[in-house]
């Protein structure tokens, strides 16, 4: 590699590897919970939410695709994503719980 990608690449590790934290949007959290609670738990209609959702997206792709998953693969979707983590995880990641995440 040359010497600019070389300090591209590190500037993007520098980014990833920070902590930045992007708190849930209330309504969005809200309306997951009212989605969580129904006994048929529409997925699609979760996984639409969450999108629209930057800080909770970016929590769930951090979570799920961390070596705690083991993953062979880079999930991308969040459809995806949380049918991997399961609907408890789920309902702790929109409550901001802090113990939940690598």
């Amino acid at each position: 590699m040359n010497k600019a990608a070389d300090e591209e690449r590190a500037l993007l590790d520098k980014v990833l590897g920070s902590r930045v934290s992007i708190p849930p949007q209330l309504a969005i959290v809200q309306e997951i919970e009212k989605l969580l609670g129904k006994s048929n738990n529409p997925l699609s209609a979760i996984s639409k939410l969450i999108e629209k959702d930057v800080g909770l997206s970016a929590a769930i792709f951090r979570l799920v695709n961390s070596p705690f998953y083991k993953s062979p693969v880079k999930i991308a979707s969040i459809q995806q994503a949380i049918t991997i983590l399961g609907m408890t995880q789920l309902t702790s990641l929109s409550r901001g719980c802090p113990c939940v995440g690598p």
